[in-house]
């Protein structure tokens, strides 16, 4: 049986992108952009970025190589602890991740040097 494509209400998507646009503080173009990267990206399984799917995005997009550095930016989209991103997560964490606002990007700085303090706590 062939896999249909899921219907989405065009009312219900438009408050979605809102609302996410809203939460992340980005345009409504731009969430529509990374909610289609998000879906072209995450095919198996559908709709979930797992810590490596994530890792090499964010090594081939943005050249981090520092493995600390994207495990605890890891956790910063995933703070739910799902132990994978959601759509929404990515969105939200994207938004704070290429935020212009000064205390947007300090309070990512924190979030990740703090998940690395943790990191370090308990490896000793």
């Amino acid at each position: 049986m062939a896999h249909r494509k899921k219907f989405v209400n065009p009312h219900k998507f438009e408050r979605r992108v809102a609302g996410l646009s809203r939460d992340s503080k980005l345009s409504k173009d731009l969430v529509k952009q990374l909610m289609h990267y998000f879906n072209s990206i995450t095919i198996n399984p559908p709709g979930k970025m797992n810590r490596n799917m994530f890792r090499m995005e964010f090594t081939m997009r943005f050249n981090l190589m520092d493995e600390f550095t994207l495990d605890n930016l890891y956790r910063c989209f995933d703070f739910k602890n799902r132990g994978a991103i959601m759509q929404e997560d990515y969105i939200r964490g994207m938004g704070s991740f290429l935020s212009d606002d000064l205390d947007t990007q300090t309070r990512l700085a924190f979030n990740v040097s703090t998940e690395v303090d943790k990191n370090i706590l308990v490896h000793f």
